[in-house]
């Protein structure tokens, strides 16, 4: 891909200094994205190419718009899903920038099999594969379950569920999110994040939390959670940290970030049962919901 469309101005240059800057280019245009989305769109790519060379006749870059939309319904017959057939929209997209072209993704009829792919897609999914919402009585439910406790576990379960659902953050910012990102105001809960999937300019946003004054309240139980832990001692303390198990309960070690598998795992935990240890119709619904939504992460 580096050595198709502008990239192939190198071979016409003779300063030995331009040849040098032309070599390390490479590595600043990949910097442009994030490791985990570079890896997902080089693997997109790979798979365009591996299709697209079977056909003599098909210009793998730049690409014929018409082709593309073939290789959509390929994947269609190959019962691809959702996220294969967004995944291929996305990697040949970034294979023709990154190589200074045009990319025939921009094309309307490109864009308009796109749109259909991913109905058809969505269609063959059985329905109960398919992601349900995550709703504020679900919310509500946990709070009662769980609320009564001074356990730090079940409230750092709360404030995951709480801040998620209200500030629309992904699970990788919570976790990244620490105690000297967080200011509490008079009104709510203003936090900076400091690393998204979307701020691909690393500007960082800011998210506020309004208070609710009910016993729902995001801010409310985040202060709670802060004051109990007492991860409010250090500003460099992850707010979703690890907790330890002593004889007088846990304890929070907030310079631990709690990993993505270990806040999955819980939630298994949590949801299979109530705080009675009794199964649930709330529960049941609610770990199929979680279940879907984590399984295309």
């Amino acid at each position: 891909m580096f050595s198709s469309g502008i990239w192939k101005e190198k071979e016409s240059l003779e300063s030995p200094h331009l040849q040098f800057l032309a070599k390390g280019l490479p590595k600043v245009v990949e910097s442009a994205y994030a490791g985990s989305t570079l890896i997902k769109y080089k693997a997109s790519w790979d798979k365009w190419l591996n299709w697209a060379k079977k056909f003599p006749e098909v210009s793998i870059i730049p690409a014929d718009p018409f082709i593309v939309c073939f290789y959509f319904n390929e994947l269609l017959t190959e019962n691809a899903q959702l996220g294969a057939i967004t995944s291929a929209f996305c990697g040949i997209r970034w294979g023709h920038i990154s190589a200074g072209l045009d990319t025939p993704t921009n094309h309307p009829f490109v864009k308009l099999c796109y749109s259909g792919a991913l109905k058809q897609s969505s269609e063959r999914r059985p329905q109960n594969q398919r992601k349900e919402p995550f709703t504020p009585d679900m919310i509500k439910d946990i709070i009662k379950a769980y609320g009564s406790t001074n356990n730090l576990v079940y409230l750092r379960f709360i404030i995951v569920c709480l801040l998620g659902f209200s500030g629309f953050l992904r699970i990788s910012e919570l976790l990244n999110l620490k105690i000297g990102e967080m200011a509490f105001q008079q009104k709510g809960l203003e936090m900076t994040i400091s690393k998204s999937k979307t701020d691909k300019l690393r500007e960082g946003n800011i998210v506020y939390i309004a208070k609710t004054g009910t016993l729902y309240c995001p801010v409310f139980w985040t202060k709670k959670y802060i004051v109990e832990s007492k991860l409010n001692l250090k500003r460099d303390n992850f707010l979703i940290c690890r907790t330890y198990k002593t004889k007088h309960g846990h304890i929070c070690k907030g310079e631990y970030s709690l990993s993505y598998s270990r806040v999955r795992e819980f939630f298994f935990i949590v949801a299979s049962t109530n705080n009675k240890g009794e199964n649930s119709t709330f529960w049941i619904t609610f770990i199929k919901v979680w279940r879907s939504n984590c399984s295309s992460q």
